[in-house]
């Protein structure tokens, strides 16, 4: 995905810029999801991508995004646009054989970064991510839970602080929720459009599991798999 999938994407520019793209962790494949107009180039560039072995198999699917766990269609816009930044980030900065501490650490300092930056205090924020840190995976699942401990850290000694553009991305998302709530524009509390947010960063990450709102639709396998079938696909 980091060497093949993410580099060609970048190469699909349109008139308004380069078309925007996250991705979700599936099992047992990844699932990319892409905002575009233009549905067959993209097509073409996963055809020149399977040709080439980068891409197994692929399951194109138009993907409708629920809004209500981001709060309506403000919120979603948000998550959507830091879907895409923390995706670039994540898949620009780790390989499958860092460790998942590693990630576990950056992670810290992103989510409280979110959370200071949407006006939660440190009371807050700490009692929100002790909450999250409880979040069960699922049995089985090789999955990395954040300690509670690392969860709370402090950003400027955690590694996500000198990761400024991957940081800025959640500063960014975390204001702009705040200013559509203090408008009115979030159909739920804030904390739980926060709570939304991480799992779907978690899942990037592979350190929680998966939920609804981080599923979509042109699902891309992961390059050690030979995916069967898939519950969810990509929107191309």
């Amino acid at each position: 995905m980091a060497v093949a999938v993410a580099p060609a994407l970048a190469t699909l520019d349109t008139a308004s810029g380069p078309i925007p793209w996250w991705f979700t962790r599936g099992h047992p494949v990844w699932n990319l999801h892409l905002r575009t107009a233009n549905p067959a180039a993209v097509q073409e560039l996963f055809k020149e991508l399977g040709r080439g072995g980068a891409l197994r198999a692929l399951l194109p699917e138009l993907h409708h995004q629920d809004p209500r766990p981001f709060g309506g269609p403000i919120g979603t816009a948000i998550a959507l646009d830091l879907a895409c930044a923390d995706s670039a980030h994540y898949l620009s900065r780790f390989r499958p054989a860092d460790p998942p501490a590693l990630r576990a650490g950056w992670s810290a300092g992103l989510v409280d970064t979110l959370f200071a930056s949407a006006g939660l205090d440190a009371t807050a924020r700490a009692a929100l991510s002790a909450r999250l840190a409880d979040t069960r995976p699922p049995s089985g699942a090789a999955r990395t839970r954040p300690p509670r401990s690392t969860i709370c850290s402090d950003t400027a000694q955690n590694p996500a602080g000198s990761a400024a553009p991957w940081r800025e991305a959640f500063a960014t998302a975390g204001s702009r929720l705040a200013s559509a709530e203090r408008d009115g524009h979030l159909t739920r509390p804030l904390t739980g459009v926060l709570t939304a947010l991480v799992a779907a960063h978690w899942n990037r990450l592979a350190l929680a599991p998966a939920t609804p709102a981080s599923r979509g639709s042109v699902a891309a396998p992961m390059p050690t798999a030979v995916p069967r079938q898939t519950d969810d696909s990509q929107h191309s």
